[in-house]
Protein backbone atom coordinates (compact mmCIF):
# COMPACT_ATOMS: atom_id res chain seq x y z
CA UNK A 1 0.00 0.00 0.00
CA UNK A 2 1.41 3.38 -1.04
CA UNK A 3 2.11 5.89 1.69
CA UNK A 4 0.20 9.17 1.39
CA UNK A 5 2.12 12.44 1.48
CA UNK A 6 1.73 13.93 5.01
CA UNK A 7 1.34 17.40 3.51
CA UNK A 8 -1.48 16.13 1.33
CA UNK A 9 -3.24 14.66 4.37
CA UNK A 10 -2.78 17.94 6.22
CA UNK A 11 -4.34 19.83 3.29
CA UNK A 12 -7.23 17.34 3.27
CA UNK A 13 -7.91 17.83 7.00
CA UNK A 14 -7.65 21.60 6.53
CA UNK A 15 -10.23 21.38 3.74
CA UNK A 16 -12.65 19.58 6.07
CA UNK A 17 -12.22 22.23 8.74
CA UNK A 18 -12.86 25.01 6.24
CA UNK A 19 -16.01 23.24 5.05
CA UNK A 20 -17.29 23.06 8.65
CA UNK A 21 -16.78 26.84 8.83
CA UNK A 22 -18.78 27.18 5.57
CA UNK A 23 -15.71 28.44 3.73
CA UNK A 24 -16.49 26.46 0.58
CA UNK A 25 -14.00 28.26 -1.64
CA UNK A 26 -11.23 27.62 0.89
CA UNK A 27 -12.30 23.98 1.27
CA UNK A 28 -12.14 23.41 -2.50
CA UNK A 29 -8.73 25.13 -2.68
CA UNK A 30 -7.27 22.98 0.11
CA UNK A 31 -8.75 19.76 -1.28
CA UNK A 32 -7.38 20.58 -4.75
CA UNK A 33 -3.99 21.23 -3.18
CA UNK A 34 -4.14 17.84 -1.44
CA UNK A 35 -4.84 16.14 -4.76
CA UNK A 36 -1.98 18.01 -6.43
CA UNK A 37 0.44 16.97 -3.68
CA UNK A 38 -0.70 13.34 -3.80
CA UNK A 39 -3.44 11.99 -6.14
CA UNK A 40 -3.61 8.86 -3.93
CA UNK A 41 -5.33 10.69 -1.06
CA UNK A 42 -8.32 8.49 -0.28
CA UNK A 43 -11.60 9.83 -1.73
CA UNK A 44 -10.16 13.22 -2.72
CA UNK A 45 -12.04 13.44 -6.05
CA UNK A 46 -15.34 12.61 -4.34
CA UNK A 47 -14.61 15.14 -1.60
CA UNK A 48 -13.98 17.91 -4.12
CA UNK A 49 -17.22 16.96 -5.91
CA UNK A 50 -19.19 17.13 -2.65
CA UNK A 51 -17.75 20.58 -1.90
CA UNK A 52 -18.65 21.84 -5.38
CA UNK A 53 -22.23 20.58 -5.06
CA UNK A 54 -22.59 22.54 -1.82
CA UNK A 55 -21.03 25.59 -3.46
CA UNK A 56 -23.50 25.45 -6.38
CA UNK A 57 -26.40 25.14 -3.93
CA UNK A 58 -25.29 28.27 -2.09
CA UNK A 59 -25.76 30.43 -5.18
CA UNK A 60 -29.24 31.84 -5.81
CA UNK A 61 -30.86 33.24 -8.92
CA UNK A 62 -32.62 36.56 -9.29
CA UNK A 63 -35.84 35.07 -7.93
CA UNK A 64 -34.04 33.64 -4.90
CA UNK A 65 -34.31 30.07 -6.17
CA UNK A 66 -31.47 27.60 -6.49
CA UNK A 67 -30.25 26.68 -9.95
CA UNK A 68 -30.79 22.94 -9.68
CA UNK A 69 -29.16 22.28 -13.04
CA UNK A 70 -25.87 23.63 -11.70
CA UNK A 71 -26.29 21.72 -8.44
CA UNK A 72 -26.60 18.49 -10.41
CA UNK A 73 -24.02 19.49 -13.03
CA UNK A 74 -26.49 19.53 -15.94
CA UNK A 75 -25.27 21.61 -18.86
CA UNK A 76 -27.62 24.20 -20.30
CA UNK A 77 -29.52 22.68 -23.19
CA UNK A 78 -29.79 19.23 -21.58
CA UNK A 79 -32.37 20.16 -18.97
CA UNK A 80 -35.21 18.76 -21.10
CA UNK A 81 -33.62 15.31 -21.33
CA UNK A 82 -34.95 13.46 -18.29
CA UNK A 83 -32.79 10.41 -19.06
CA UNK A 84 -29.60 12.50 -19.03
CA UNK A 85 -30.62 14.00 -15.69
CA UNK A 86 -31.26 10.53 -14.27
CA UNK A 87 -27.89 9.25 -15.51
CA UNK A 88 -26.10 12.23 -13.95
CA UNK A 89 -27.91 11.64 -10.65
CA UNK A 90 -26.93 7.97 -10.60
CA UNK A 91 -23.32 8.74 -11.53
CA UNK A 92 -22.85 11.23 -8.71
CA UNK A 93 -24.69 9.09 -6.15
CA UNK A 94 -22.31 6.27 -7.01
CA UNK A 95 -19.28 8.54 -6.61
CA UNK A 96 -20.46 9.92 -3.28
CA UNK A 97 -21.03 6.53 -1.65
CA UNK A 98 -20.73 7.48 2.06
CA UNK A 99 -19.35 4.04 2.94
CA UNK A 100 -16.30 4.82 0.80
CA UNK A 101 -16.05 8.59 1.24
CA UNK A 102 -15.56 9.90 4.77
CA UNK A 103 -15.95 13.61 3.97
CA UNK A 104 -18.25 15.59 6.26
CA UNK A 105 -19.78 17.06 3.08
CA UNK A 106 -20.96 13.74 1.65
CA UNK A 107 -24.40 13.29 3.23
CA UNK A 108 -25.39 16.89 2.57
CA UNK A 109 -24.27 16.59 -1.06
CA UNK A 110 -26.35 13.44 -1.50
CA UNK A 111 -29.41 15.20 -0.11
CA UNK A 112 -28.85 18.07 -2.55
CA UNK A 113 -28.53 15.64 -5.47
CA UNK A 114 -31.89 14.03 -4.68
CA UNK A 115 -33.49 17.42 -4.10
CA UNK A 116 -32.20 18.58 -7.48
CA UNK A 117 -33.61 15.43 -9.09
CA UNK A 118 -37.01 16.00 -7.44
CA UNK A 119 -37.17 19.56 -8.78
CA UNK A 120 -35.79 18.91 -12.26
CA UNK A 121 -38.06 15.92 -12.85
CA UNK A 122 -41.14 18.03 -12.04
CA UNK A 123 -41.98 20.26 -15.07
CA UNK A 124 -44.53 22.21 -12.99
CA UNK A 125 -42.07 23.32 -10.31
CA UNK A 126 -41.90 27.12 -10.45
CA UNK A 127 -38.65 27.33 -8.48
CA UNK A 128 -36.52 25.70 -11.18
CA UNK A 129 -34.44 28.30 -13.01
CA UNK A 130 -33.70 26.07 -15.98
CA UNK A 131 -36.60 23.61 -15.84
CA UNK A 132 -37.84 21.75 -18.85
CA UNK A 133 -39.48 24.15 -21.27
CA UNK A 134 -43.13 23.81 -22.09
CA UNK A 135 -44.58 24.39 -25.53
CA UNK A 136 -46.57 27.67 -25.57
CA UNK A 137 -50.33 27.37 -25.45
CA UNK A 138 -52.03 27.44 -28.80
CA UNK A 139 -49.21 25.46 -30.44
CA UNK A 140 -49.27 21.84 -31.46
CA UNK A 141 -47.00 19.45 -33.33
CA UNK A 142 -48.16 18.18 -36.70
CA UNK A 143 -46.59 16.65 -39.82
CA UNK A 144 -46.11 17.60 -43.45
CA UNK A 145 -44.59 15.71 -46.38
CA UNK A 146 -41.32 17.13 -47.70
CA UNK A 147 -41.81 18.68 -51.15
CA UNK A 148 -38.64 16.99 -52.43
CA UNK A 149 -38.27 13.52 -50.85
CA UNK A 150 -41.89 13.15 -49.59
CA UNK A 151 -40.79 11.96 -46.13
CA UNK A 152 -42.97 13.12 -43.23
CA UNK A 153 -41.50 16.00 -41.18
CA UNK A 154 -42.73 17.26 -37.81
CA UNK A 155 -43.32 20.98 -37.15
CA UNK A 156 -45.16 23.28 -34.74
CA UNK A 157 -48.14 25.33 -35.78
CA UNK A 158 -49.82 28.19 -33.89
CA UNK A 159 -53.19 29.91 -34.19
CA UNK A 160 -52.10 33.47 -33.41
CA UNK A 161 -51.23 34.88 -36.83
CA UNK A 162 -52.74 35.31 -40.27
CA UNK A 163 -49.66 33.97 -42.05
CA UNK A 164 -51.57 30.92 -43.29
CA UNK A 165 -55.22 29.99 -43.36
CA UNK A 166 -56.30 26.40 -43.10
CA UNK A 167 -60.04 25.73 -42.87
CA UNK A 168 -61.62 28.08 -40.33
CA UNK A 169 -58.46 28.40 -38.18
CA UNK A 170 -55.59 30.77 -38.71
CA UNK A 171 -52.20 29.15 -38.34
CA UNK A 172 -48.62 30.36 -38.57
CA UNK A 173 -45.44 28.47 -39.39
CA UNK A 174 -42.07 29.26 -40.94
CA UNK A 175 -40.02 27.25 -43.40
CA UNK A 176 -38.93 23.92 -41.98
CA UNK A 177 -35.87 21.85 -42.86
CA UNK A 178 -36.36 18.22 -43.82
CA UNK A 179 -34.10 16.00 -41.66
CA UNK A 180 -33.85 13.48 -44.52
CA UNK A 181 -32.79 15.59 -47.53
CA UNK A 182 -32.16 19.04 -45.88
CA UNK A 183 -34.66 20.72 -48.19
CA UNK A 184 -36.38 23.83 -46.75
CA UNK A 185 -40.07 24.13 -47.55
CA UNK A 186 -43.35 25.66 -46.45
CA UNK A 187 -45.15 22.81 -44.61
CA UNK A 188 -48.61 24.16 -45.42
CA UNK A 189 -48.31 25.11 -49.10
CA UNK A 190 -45.58 22.58 -49.85
CA UNK A 191 -43.55 25.21 -51.73
CA UNK A 192 -39.81 25.65 -51.42
CA UNK A 193 -38.44 29.23 -51.66
CA UNK A 194 -37.27 28.56 -55.25
CA UNK A 195 -40.57 27.04 -56.34
CA UNK A 196 -42.42 30.02 -54.88
CA UNK A 197 -40.29 32.43 -56.97
CA UNK A 198 -40.83 30.33 -60.09
CA UNK A 199 -44.57 30.45 -59.48
CA UNK A 200 -44.49 34.26 -59.23
CA UNK A 201 -42.51 34.58 -62.47
CA UNK A 202 -45.05 32.39 -64.28
CA UNK A 203 -47.93 34.57 -63.07
CA UNK A 204 -46.12 37.67 -64.33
Amino acid sequence: MDLVDPLAMFARRNAEEKFKLRDLKGAITCATMAKTLDPNVDGIDETILAYKIHQAAMKRGGNGARNWCKVLGIKEGFEQDIESIKMQRNKWVGMLNPTKNASVATWGALRLIYKAWTNLSDPNNKNVDFGRQKRPRGFKVTKSACSRCRNWCKYEVGKDSSAHKHGDRTKTVSLIKCPFCSCKFDPISGHTPNSRLTHLHKDA
